[in-house]
């Protein structure tokens, strides 16, 4: 039942990244869009350049932080498929670069905090391939995504407000 749950959430999550900015920067420009269930969301994700940087306001990124701590509180590193990973390590990227923008919220310290307890970065760096990124991160190919060090544009969230 909880994996059930879990990968529900976890599409929610996954639409509400990539569909709500997609959605503000259509209706932005008068486009119509809408949208048809499941099908229509991996179209979208499927489609998405992994190498946008995604924009979200706060109250979302207090949403994704609440799933990523899901996560971790119910997982193994290594039982977490990659797509869920790439919304873990992209929160962690963020916090990390954005904390003077972000109020202050317990939620992040939770988060940031289970990060820490789990050894996040050196288990996930166990059995993902990656390459050091500037900064002295990780680079992961497999992931397109970097973690720590100066990440690229696309490894972190855009908070606004």
């Amino acid at each position: 039942m909880s994996r059930i749950y879990s990968k529900i959430v976890s599409v929610f999550i996954l639409v509400l990244i990539v569909f709500i900015p997609i959605y503000l920067i259509r209706n932005s420009f008068n486009e119509s869009y809408s949208t048809s269930g499941i099908e229509t969301s991996r179209a979208v994700i499927e489609t998405h350049d992994s190498k946008e940087q995604i924009i979200l306001n706060e109250k979302q990124f207090k949403t994704i932080i609440q799933h990523c701590i899901s996560l971790l509180n119910t997982h193994q590193v290594r039982e977490i498929v990659s797509e869920e990973h790439v919304i873990i390590i992209k929160s962690i990227n963020t916090i990390n670069k954005s904390r003077h923008i972000l109020s202050k919220n317990d939620s992040y310290e939770v988060f940031m905090k289970l990060v820490a307890e789990k050894k996040y970065e050196i288990e996930l760096s166990s059995f993902f391939d990656w390459t050091p990124n500037k900064g002295m991160g990780y680079y992961f190919p497999s992931l397109q995504v970097e973690l720590g060090g100066s990440p690229a544009p696309n490894s972190y969230y855009e908070i606004l407000g």
